[in-house]
């Protein structure tokens, strides 16, 4: 089976979704990740022993709290954290994460380019989220968007440093004329979260 992090788009998306579209979501990537095992609401069902009307009543909404039993035997089968099924934890940080596990026949030089960090590559799109942070810790996300054409690590490292700008222009607050001669510039803070980032 591969394997693949979901996307930002995908993750606001499931933040807003109820419990039921999380788990049609998650059971239909994870058959578009494994196209050699079936992964309808059938065949899931017989590998955990319920019938499939149960797991067809709680994607459609109609099943409003499947027991912890039946939660946990489908995030095993589909691969996915069982956290990720909670409304918590879409709230606060974000955390994309994966779903799908490696193939262990798989050589470990067909699931990535020998040699090559991806993040290296030409093949990746920049992403970003806007949100609002109040005084009493709660967030409010107003954007997010992915670029449609792909870019390489500069031209992410260059949209970084303008981001980073912005987030320093809107924090400094003493006298612009006497900041510190030692404190990095954005493209340098932004190279060295890139290069953090690798590691």
């Amino acid at each position: 089976m591969a394997k693949r992090t979901i996307t930002a788009v995908e993750y606001f998306a499931l933040r807003e979704n109820a419990l039921g579209e999380r788990i049609r979501f998650f059971r239909e990537e994870t058959g578009k990740l494994n196209s050699k095992e079936d992964y309808s609401t059938r065949a899931i069902s017989k590998r955990l022993g319920v019938t499939a009307q149960s797991i067809t009543a709680i994607e459609r909404g109609e099943s409003k709290n499947p027991s912890f039993q039946l939660v946990h035997g489908l995030s095993r089968e589909l691969h996915v954290p069982i956290e990720a099924f909670t409304d918590e934890f879409y709230q606060g940080d974000i955390h994309l994460f994966e779903i799908g596990v490696v193939d262990e026949n798989i050589e470990l030089e067909d699931t990535q380019v020998a040699g090559l960090d991806p993040a290296l590559s030409a093949s990746f799109h920049f992403g970003c989220y806007v949100y609002q942070a109040f005084q009493d810790g709660q967030m409010r996300f107003v954007y997010s968007k992915e670029t449609k054409n792909t870019v390489d690590y500069k031209a992410f490292v260059e949209s970084l440093s303008r981001f980073v700008a912005e987030i320093e222009m809107h924090s400094y607050s003493g006298e612009l004329l006497e900041l510190d001669d030692t404190l990095a510039s954005p493209i340098k803070h932004a190279a060295s979260l890139f290069k953090a980032s690798l590691e």
